[in-house]
């Protein structure tokens, strides 16, 4: 574990089963944008989705070194609920890159990872880059005084779902989330140092390399419609026997948000049928410390 780090995570616990899956969001979501997929995967199964510390309900906590607060605290998960079944990581877009990174720090503890929509498998876009720049923060600053508070977590939210869903926005669930999440709209500001944060640290982890040198069963899985991280930018890890990857159709950035029927019954297809339950079934909320 790394010295010092103590940041906690909210973490949501479904289910009751001796296999072990930990759900984890991507850069601005949270535990919450599970909530359609975890419920299916609880049956049979222990499921705890978390806030990333720097999201959710923990936003105000920004860790660093960033890669390796979120590695062990994925890491703490797995060593607190796992019950002698197998573990596994789904992780979306930054949980992805979050879900490798614990995979390659301890193998031992984790036997598959499911990374949906990951980035790091390829140069980062300039577009992003410029999106999180400082000259884009001094400009979303402006905008957001000139705007009431409401208006300005609305515009936040639908830029969210225009990455998250193809032609789709969030369900009303999500929409709560988010209002819940970024109350203001300085929370909103507040991500676009982050994303500088979270570029540079990708960009120093050689991800392709990192899976590559993996031994457990790697599945990358794609939205179709997915503009941010296209399928493509995973074509040339299929050469690596442990790598299988999928492609949802018309799916975007986000499988949970946009398509999550189907992204639950692939994610059932890779864990196979679950060991017998131990235990009554529950949803629990709690905080977790590594």
């Amino acid at each position: 574990m790394t010295e010092g780090i103590t940041q906690p995570g909210r973490a949501i616990v479904q289910g009751a089963g001796r296999d072990l899956v930990i759900l984890v969001h991507g850069f601005s979501d949270s535990a919450d944008g599970w909530h359609r997929v975890q419920p299916i995967l609880a049956r049979g199964r222990t499921v705890v989705a978390i806030d990333l510390p720097g999201f959710g309900q923990s936003h105000e906590a920004w860790p660093l070194p960033l890669l390796e607060t979120y590695r062990d605290l994925i890491l703490a998960v797995a060593r607190e609920h796992g019950r002698g079944g197998t573990t596994t990581i789904v992780g979306n877009s930054l949980g992805g890159v979050a879900a490798a990174h614990a995979a390659a720090h301890a193998p031992d503890l984790i036997d598959r990872i499911v990374l949906a929509d990951v980035p790091g498998l390829a140069p980062t876009p300039p577009l992003w880059a410029r999106a999180s720049s400082d000259r884009a923060e001094a400009i979303l600053r402006a905008l957001t005084r000139r705007l009431p508070a409401p208006a300005a977590i609305t515009v936040f939210e639908l830029v969210f779902s225009a990455a998250a869903r193809h032609r789709k926005r969030l369900d009303i669930a999500a929409r709560r989330a988010v209002r819940e999440n970024y109350p203001h709209p300085s929370t909103v500001v507040a991500l676009l140092p982050k994303a500088r944060d979270v570029l540079r640290a990708i960009d120093e982890l050689d991800l392709p390399g990192l899976i590559a040198d993996l031994s457990m069963p790697v599945h990358l899985v794609w939205g179709e419609r997915d503009w941010l991280t296209p399928p493509r930018t995973g074509r040339h890890l299929l050469a690596h026997p442990h790598v299988s990857s999928a492609v949802l159709p018309g799916c975007g950035h986000c499988p949970q948000h946009d398509r999550p029927r189907a992204f639950a019954t692939y994610l059932e297809a890779v864990l196979g049928a679950p060991r017998d339950a131990v235990g009554q079934d529950t949803t629990e909320r709690k905080e977790i410390v590594p």
